[in-house]
């Protein structure tokens, strides 16, 4: 009798598309608000924890867009994704949070920052590839 052993292989993470991440990212929105529901967290704190896999969204998704080929189809899933992902922070954020996310100034700062920050990322992703093609063009 032969013992077949499989080697544990993580997915390809180079390969996951912005929809996939979107999927990922509702799942630890949801996690986060059912964590700050059940521990009973109040206030600010709660839309500031549903806001962070958001920026961990903007972090991994430019950086993933080094690796695609099809880089236009790329970014317009990464940009409905994100703008899906925005709204679903606010609809669980409104729904946990006594707060109204349209009556307070820091939120509305924040949301600003973040979508600038996932923009400037993109944009210097986009150079970097640039970059990393021109090289390659040269060694050519």
């Amino acid at each position: 009798m032969s013992v077949i052993m499989h080697k544990f292989q993580l997915p390809d993470f180079r390969r996951i598309q912005p929809f996939q991440q979107g999927a990922y990212i509702i799942v630890l929105i949801t996690i986060v608000s059912l964590a700050c529901f059940i521990f009973g967290q109040k206030g600010l704190n709660i839309w500031i924890f549903i806001l962070m896999p958001l920026i961990l969204f903007c972090f991994y998704n430019p950086i993933l867009a080094l690796f695609q080929q099809k880089l236009l189809q790329y970014y317009i899933q990464s940009i409905i994704t994100f703008i899906g992902l925005l709204m679903y922070a606010y609809i669980s954020g409104n729904f946990i949070s006594e707060i109204s996310y349209s009556s307070n100034q820091e939120l509305l700062v924040l949301t600003i920052v973040i979508i600038v920050f996932f923009v400037m990322l993109h944009i210097a992703c986009i150079f970097i590839k640039g970059i990393i093609n021109f090289l390659n063009e040269i060694d050519k």
